[in-house]
């Protein structure tokens, strides 16, 4: 993976200013090539900035703020210009092969980095992030600007004739994979899902329900200290969020009274 200075519509923007100080140079560079290349680095930033307005509300659950410092950032962890690409190819896209639905924080990106290992192919995801990249699509829980149609989903596989070189040069054909956690629970996936792959395989993590909620207490606190980090508002978040003990997660006197006789050290400590 190319680092994020070099990569998507960082590097886009590189050649187009290489390009234009070419052009003003010695070296005549055609004009309508340069034009071209323009074009398509406003195509990109325009969906950066839409991106990131949208997924500042529905992913960090902020409003996102008019500053250019927070979209910056949010622009160099994103692939606007992949995602572009994507979309606008994507009758030349394959289906997946197998969909691990979750559940969150049971092991679904330690599964999928396995899966790589063995040569299968993960989703594309248009975040650049260990936990996200090469292994979830976050298509069906309405990360590209609320866009769910099944006929868009294989905008996140690759394309028919890079599967077909991998066939010819490999003798045999990868299996193509999305883990994306968050489909499991989201309640829209599974129609959706199989409308667009009903041939593809199914697989459900499943994990001690305390350690996935501690795991899943620590990822929620270190989501909101991100996009904190990031500069983004802090509009929707309520206070006191993520809580801090179980009681404080499920507040009724008989859930206390059940917790302190079942598991009495979450009472006192946190998570």
């Amino acid at each position: 993976m190319l680092p994020a200075w070099c990569s998507d519509a960082r590097l886009a923007l590189w050649i187009c200013l290489g390009l234009w100080l070419l052009r003003f140079g010695r070296l005549q560079v055609p004009l309508f090539l340069v034009i071209f290349h323009t074009l398509i680095c406003l195509a990109s930033l325009i969906c950066s900035v839409t991106f990131y307005v949208h997924t500042t509300r529905t992913v960090f659950n902020r409003r996102a703020p008019l500053a250019f410092m927070p979209w910056w950032r949010h622009f160099m962890m994103t692939r606007p210009l992949e995602v572009l690409w994507r979309f606008l190819t994507v009758p030349l896209r394959v289906q997946p092969d197998l969909l691990i639905l979750g559940e969150v924080r049971t092991g679904t990106t330690s599964l999928a980095a396995y899966l790589r290992a063995l040569g299968c192919v993960g989703a594309f995801s248009p975040w650049i992030h260990p936990l996200a990249s090469d292994k979830e699509s976050f298509y069906f829980v309405g990360h590209y600007w609320g866009m769910v149609h099944p006929g868009a989903y294989r905008m996140c596989f690759p394309l028919k004739i890079w599967i077909w070189w991998r066939v010819l040069w490999c003798q045999e054909r990868p299996l193509v994979f999305d883990a994306c956690a968050s489909h499991l629970t989201a309640p829209a996936a599974p129609a959706l899902l199989y409308h667009a792959c009903p041939k593809a395989a199914l697989l459900v993590l499943v994990r001690p329900p305390e350690l996935q909620h501690k795991s899943w207490w620590r990822l929620e606190s270190n989501a909101i200290a991100w996009g904190r980090s990031m500069g983004m508002g802090e509009d929707f978040l309520l206070e006191g969020y993520p809580p801090k003990t179980l009681p404080e997660a499920a507040p009724g006197a008989e859930v206390k009274r059940c917790v302190n006789k079942v598991c009495p050290e979450w009472s006192l400590t946190t998570v």
